[in-house]
């Protein structure tokens, strides 16, 4: 998943703003929860966006949001997007945040995309096999999808293996085919 060159300028700049550890998580804590908000209410996303509305009627309802998280960095910070034409990328931003705040505290996110639930014992020897590799702690953001037939495919970062029956059977298909 590429992260757009906008949305990793904007995500560094309130990386940098932040300055203490509990700063950065409490910013990304009060980001993703507008993002969660704009995800189930669509109607803000359309207001926020909508050229038709003027920004100075957006950033009030900005401040009216934002109030309770009591951080005017962060209020200035989504401003100066909605000002810029950029708060459609917000969600990215917020994904490219996420990633840095993890690295910052030692953190590895690792997408697990498997045809069935995962025990947790699964889990828990993944889990430490992984945390051995990369000497980070692992953090798993899981996501079934019955189309892999059975295994799974795990995403660190850049990196992709696919451990799916689907791939497996592609691959054989391929073969014979060849």
């Amino acid at each position: 998943m590429n992260i757009s060159e906008v949305a990793q300028r904007y995500a560094q700049a309130i990386f940098d703003l932040s300055s203490t550890k509990e700063e950065k998580k409490k910013r990304l804590e009060n980001l993703e929860h507008i993002v969660q908000m704009l995800n189930e209410f669509p109607q803000f996303r359309r207001f926020f966006i909508s050229p038709q509305i003027l920004l100075k009627q957006k950033l009030n309802v900005l401040e009216r949001i934002t109030l309770s998280f009591n951080d005017p960095q962060l209020l200035a910070f989504i401003s100066l997007v909605l000002k810029k034409r950029h708060f459609e990328e917000l969600a990215e931003m917020v994904k490219a945040f996420r990633r840095m705040v993890d690295e910052s505290l030692g953190y590895l996110t690792v997408r697990l995309i498997t045809a069935v639930p995962l025990d947790d014992a699964v889990k828990a020897v993944l889990r430490d096999k992984l945390e051995k590799t990369y000497h980070k702690k692992v953090v798993f953001s899981e996501k079934i999808d019955p189309q892999l037939i059975g295994g799974g495919i795990l995403l660190i970062g850049n990196q992709m293996i696919d451990f799916s029956v689907k791939n497996k059977l592609e691959n054989l298909r391929t073969c014979l085919l060849a």
